[in-house]
């Protein structure tokens, strides 16, 4: 699950975690310096897929203002033009305040450029999360209001993605699943308008073993299963939304239930990521023919043992 979408009226917005220049959205925005030297990030991401063409029609147009969001062409990309939202300047020293105004106005101004030149699709990075310095979570929540707002009073359909990057791929599938959890939650205005879901609730307490055989290790195996089986249980009620439609859905009782999951896997991955499991108790046992192996166990240092989380006894015959 590397993607989530929200409907307002006809128009779309989805979250999702790749690469932008993949889009086949008609408006791909980059974030960018006044000069619009595309060095960095998601713009030199931008530059190497599309081509010097980017940058030869930025330099007629630069040096940018700060807020301006300047239209080029989009070159080799499938897109049809690049939005330039120019976030910083040179020695600029800004307040945490005046970046995020400045990520809200680039984003309207984005939408006031689409309407202006008649385009329905478009595509963003996360925009301030380098230069600006904020976070996904933060970036994400601040565009995310800008955009609902926009669509919301839209008279006609507009696509909007949102995309999220890993640069350094150290992103597991669970750290995609608590994003979107987590998003949906800081957001509320946009969880209301998620495809097969609602306004989403406090976590509802898990019926997961905290004790017993195993310890923690069973009770983070438990956890996992139980994550498992909720994903699985809304995938099949997405699809049958699907199917049905999101009316009858309401009567069968399936968006309720959506919900309900939300919560559930919001608890069980708040469980998880408290979790710790205890050191692991190995025992040796060994005769004289396996001694050189024997030997060999020690190489191991006392810190990559314990980092492993088990210790060692053994017994020689």
């Amino acid at each position: 699950m590397k993607n989530r979408s929200y409907q307002f009226g006809k128009s779309r917005l989805t979250v999702e975690f790749g690469d932008i220049t993949s889009t086949q959205a008609q408006v791909i925005v980059s974030s960018d310096d006044y000069y619009i030297t595309m060095g960095g990030g998601v713009s030199a991401a931008i530059l190497r897929a599309g081509g010097q063409e980017i940058m030869i029609d930025a330099a007629k147009k630069v040096p940018a203002k700060l807020g301006e969001v300047i239209v080029t062409t989009a070159g080799r990309l499938q897109a049809q033009y690049v939005f330039h939202a120019i976030t910083s300047e040179q020695y600029a020293d800004r307040a945490t305040t005046q970046a995020r105004d400045i990520v809200r106005n680039s984003v309207s101004r984005c939408f006031d450029l689409l309407d202006a030149l008649g385009l329905n699709s478009v595509a963003f990075p996360a925009i301030g999360a380098g230069v600006a310095g904020f976070s996904y979570e933060d970036v994400a929540a601040e565009m995310a209001e800008v955009v609902a707002t926009r669509l919301a009073r839209a008279d006609r359909q507009i696509d909007v993605t949102l995309f999220l990057f890993d640069r350094f791929g150290r992103m597991q599938p669970i750290d995609f699943i608590r994003f979107f959890e987590e998003f949906a939650r800081r957001v509320p205005e946009i969880a209301a308008h998620e495809l097969g879901g609602s306004v989403l609730s406090a976590p509802k307490p898990q019926q997961v073993p905290t004790s017993g055989p195993g310890g923690p290790i069973a009770r983070q195996q438990a956890l996992r299963l139980k994550l498992n089986e909720l994903t699985e249980e809304r995938t099949s009620l997405e699809e049958q939304l699907a199917r049905i439609g999101p009316e009858a859905g309401k009567k069968s009782g399936s968006r309720a239930r959506l919900a309900e999951i939300a919560d559930e896997r919001i608890g069980v991955l708040s469980e998880l990521q408290h979790a710790r499991a205890e050191p692991v108790m190995v025992f040796i046992s060994y005769s004289h023919k396996d001694q050189e192996l024997r030997e060999e166990l020690p190489s191991l240092s006392v810190e990559k043992r314990t980092s492993c989380g088990w210790n060692t006894n053994e017994r020689r015959h």
